[in-house]
């Protein structure tokens, strides 16, 4: 690795990356951390992302974040992933290994491990809602993780035939409806909430009936909407469920990310801080 750069580089690159809020928050760590550190943000066209890649790898760069539409198309252009980044083809981070080479990472799913913790999902119900290439990707980390089957109403073809054949055992470990709907509600461990596909990107509906039918052991997680926590969240958590947000899983990538890159843990407080101040929560 030519480290030309005089002072250590980060950097990350999406297409529309307005309003990400990534710089913002990983800088006020790296004051935090009294490290002078650079973080830089790039617009980058899609027939630009393998030099993109390639550039910052020259520059020295000491890692990078993918934003969206990149992070499932990004593995083919590094040398090594991780191994959850491999298992599910996504990666949003890229650090340098013992020998300087791009190593990518799926730092979202493994924030969503950390999120969940000590919950075995060993053979058990998740019903993952949305069908965005993110929702689906955490999705292929829950079967990682050994769920057992996955309720995935809002499906779509393309999104179904991707997890049946890249993650899934079985087709049948991928449903899309159930005899009796209401049925299967009490025997979830776990309530994923992402974004459907589309231009939109509106959430996944979710109704206060179903939070009503879930077990009082079931985790939600709702990582539609950016913020510290959602009228579902709020619902599920008067009724006794460990809940989680998509702030929550951003400060856990951070947090990851600059480990990874620095050596050192951040301060989680100035990210969660930094992520809220950002998008005004």
């Amino acid at each position: 690795m030519d480290q030309s750069a005089t002072l250590p580089l980060l950097g990350l690159i999406g297409h529309k990356i307005a309003g990400n809020p990534t710089q913002f928050a990983i800088e006020q760590a790296l004051r935090a951390a009294q490290l002078d550190w650079r973080f830089l943000s790039f617009e980058i066209s899609p027939e630009g992302l393998a030099a993109a890649i390639a550039g910052v790898d020259v520059l020295g760069f000491r890692g990078l974040m993918l934003a969206d539409p990149y992070e499932s198309q990004v593995q083919t252009l590094v040398p090594h992933s991780s191994a959850l980044a491999a298992t599910t083809g996504w990666v949003d981070t890229l650090s340098r290994d013992a020998h300087g080479k791009m190593l990518g990472h799926h730092l979202l799913g493994e924030g969503l491990q950390r999120l969940v913790g000590s919950l075995s999902l060993a053979g058990a119900e998740v019903a993952v809602l949305g069908s965005s290439a993110k929702t689906i990707a955490l999705a292929g980390v829950l079967l990682a993780l050994g769920a057992g089957r996955l309720y995935v109403p809002q499906l779509t073809a393309e999104a179904g035939l991707q997890l049946v054949t890249q993650h899934a055992k079985s087709p049948a470990q991928v449903l899309t409806q159930v005899d009796d709907e209401e049925a299967i509600y009490p025997q979830l461990a776990l309530v994923l909430r992402g974004n459907l596909q589309g231009a939109s990107e509106e959430p996944a509906r979710f109704a206060e009936e179903q939070i009503d039918q879930l077990g009082s052991e079931c985790m939600v997680i709702d990582l539609a909407i950016p913020a510290s926590s959602t009228p579902l969240l709020r619902y599920a958590a008067e009724r006794g469920h460990p809940t989680w947000s998509a702030i929550d899983l951003l400060v856990q990538r951070a947090t990851l990310a600059f480990t990874l890159w620095t050596g050192q843990a951040p301060d989680e407080t100035t990210l969660r801080e930094a992520f809220e101040e950002f998008l005004e929560i």
